[in-house]
Parts: structure tokens; sequence; C-alpha cells
């Protein structure tokens, strides 16, 4: 499934404004770009069977980075406002 430039400029809005800066885990390069298709993952055989990952590579090593499209707000399962349902209890 292909993100929008929107749902693009979400992810890099969501990656950039969490802590520090990104950074590739593996060499340390901030020029990360976030990639316009959302990989599935099968995890379970119930109703939430598949999951969308947001691919995230680094331009200078090519190690990919995954992240839960459901919480930054895009593919098809997006929360309404992943900001909402941060903690594990369910407060905010």
């Amino acid at each position: 499934m292909p993100l929008t430039p929107d749902q693009q400029q979400t992810v890099a809005t969501h990656l950039n404004t969490r802590g520090q800066a990104p950074k590739c885990p593996v060499c340390g390069a901030s020029n990360l770009r976030v990639l316009p298709d959302l990989t599935e993952v099968s995890i379970d055989t119930g109703p939430d069977a598949v999951r969308h990952l947001v691919n995230v590579e680094c331009k200078y090593c090519a190690h990919l980075l995954h992240f839960s499209a459901r919480a930054i707000g895009v593919g098809p399962e997006a929360e309404p406002d992943a900001a909402e349902t941060d903690g594990m209890d369910g407060q905010a």
C-alpha cells in the first residue's frame, strides 16, 4: 500500500517531534527518508493478523527501520490520534 506525500510528511513530522532527531542506529547518519510503500507483516491468525509498517531508509548505509503505521496514524488501521493513546495502561 503506497503512502501519499501527506502521509509521508506525517511520518517525518512524527519522527522529528519525538525526542532527539532520528539517526540511523547502524551508522549514526541523520539522512533518513520515508519510503513510499508500507510493509505488511503477518503476526497472528486472528482478526488483527496483519500489521502495516512504515519503512524508513538510511540514505548512507541503506539500513531499514520499521515503525508502526497504526501508531503514527497512517495506513489502513490508523488510530485517530496516536498521541492520545500512549502508555501501556491506557492512560494518556
